[in-house]
């Protein structure tokens, strides 16, 4: 669900070259947060639905990147009035807090025509995308399709210039054979390139019949549309679920911040396959007016010259679905605090 660029992390984080939230020398500058009290940003939330009616009911699961031209966030936006019709929009910013919705959103639609064989005709969502400045296509976009009285399969589009994309019209991955564990559904795509292998390495959560939410499953490729199953990578589905990986080449760590019910919580891996679990309450906590329902759904990126990650997450407000409001809120955290924090043994 975000961007995996930047000579220091072997195309896997965004290694900021320039100081982003340098807000103490701007105008209308705000101060920033302390993780060691509470992380969230004080410009929350960040990200708002609307005005126009394809975002307006609520926006959500993004993927955030930093490019040449500065920030971009990759959201999805659901739809009113009616069906909660799902889509992907865009907005740019030039210090990662203040953000601007563009013009040809969304970029990313559903056909809305929920008697088609297409297998996201409700829903195109949850995106991961990566942007590499010197390679063909320069934008890469995994993302979840929903097909109406079916399930998610993961599709994929490609784009020179992070605005006009080329997208595929079959899933790049389809569901499991029956009785695995993605038989029934496959969604929230987590795309990074391995610093070792180069291949694309995509964590997903995958789902059978009747299931809201299932294992975290792995799968390989490398050409990013041709991929190979590597099975899942614990039973139990609550763990690991939505988790945003980003690799820290200094420390040789995969990072992971995920979803543990409604908070959001952290592992980290030198493989990238087992995972010590933070050994301890949660890193953010759902409490604030804007996410005192549940935070779910992180999007990280590495900002080098503040050490720090910066987290972008859904807030939620309540749990009626004809009246929750889910916006796009920011947290940031210190590399030298997670370096500190206690975690389980390997499994």
């Amino acid at each position: 669900m975000s961007n995996r660029c930047g000579p220091a992390f072997l195309g896997i984080v965004v290694a900021a070259a320039s100081a982003l939230l340098t807000l103490a020398s701007s105008p209308g500058a705000t101060r920033e947060p302390d993780d060691r009290v509470n992380p969230r940003h004080p410009s929350n939330p960040v990200l708002g639905p609307g005005p126009g009616d394809w975002d307006g009911h609520n926006v959500l699961h993004c993927a955030v990147l930093r490019d040449d031209d500065g920030y971009k966030m990759y959201y999805t936006g659901e739809a009113r009035p009616g069906y909660a019709f799902r889509s992907i929009g865009l907005a740019v910013s030039r210090d990662g807090v203040h953000w601007e919705k563009h013009p040809n959103n969304p970029l990313i639609a559903p056909s809305r025509n929920i008697q088609s064989d297409e297998f996201d005709n409700v829903h195109c969502h949850t995106p991961t995308v990566l942007y590499r400045r010197d390679a063909t296509p320069r934008y890469q976009m995994w993302y979840s399709g929903y097909q109406n009285n079916s399930g998610n399969r993961i599709g994929y589009a490609h784009s020179d210039d992070g605005v006009r994309w080329v997208r595929l019209s079959k899933p790049v991955i389809d569901y499991g054979k029956p009785g695995e564990f993605d038989d029934a559904g496959l969604r929230s795509p987590e795309v990074a390139i391995h610093p070792t292998s180069g291949e694309y390495w995509m964590w997903y959560n995958g789902t059978r019949k009747d299931q809201h939410y299932g294992p975290t499953g792995l799968a390989v490729s490398r050409d990013g549309t041709s991929w190979e199953r590597r099975g899942k990578l614990c039973d139990d589905e609550s763990r690991l679920l939505y988790g945003e990986v980003v690799y820290d080449a200094p420390a040789r760590l995969f990072r992971m911040w995920h979803d543990l019910g409604p908070d959001i919580t952290y592992a980290a891996s030198r493989d990238g396959l087992r995972w010590q679990d933070l050994d301890g309450t949660p890193l953010l906590r759902r409490g604030a007016p804007y996410d005192r329902h549940y935070c779910q759904a992180p999007s990280v990126i590495f900002d080098a010259a503040r050490d720090a990650y910066l987290v972008y997450y859904n807030g939620a407000t309540g749990d009626d679905p004809n009246q929750e409001r889910v916006t796009i809120n920011l947290a940031v955290f210190s590399r030298r605090s997670l370096d500190t924090l206690p975690l389980k043994p390997n499994r």
